[in-house]
């Protein structure tokens, strides 16, 4: 299941204040920067918050937990930019 499907299983009303949490809980890079497992970087916690408003749905009945949110970060965690396995000289732009 996509990062995508996996957000819009919650309502943005139950997901957003777990996100919000999460993000206050590390404000600093030398917060986040410190965690190994790479999940609680900005960027994937500002993707999962826009995904959810984006494409969430507040009827949908089952409220995020704290394993939901772990689960939605770690599969954007998992994501892989292949540009970034080129030479320095041959990526874009």
């Amino acid at each position: 299941m996509s990062t995508w499907q996996r957000a819009r299983r919650h309502p943005p009303s139950s997901l957003l204040p777990l996100i919000a949490r999460t993000s206050a809980q590390r404000p600093t890079k030398e917060q986040w920067a410190t965690d190994r497992t790479g999940l609680y970087r900005p960027w994937g916690l500002g993707d999962a918050a826009w995904l959810s408003l984006a494409h969430g749905n507040e009827h949908r009945q089952r409220a995020a937990t704290e394993g939901d949110r772990w689960e939605i970060l770690a599969q954007h965690a998992a994501l892989d930019d292949p540009l970034r396995h080129l030479p320095v000289g041959e990526r874009p732009g």
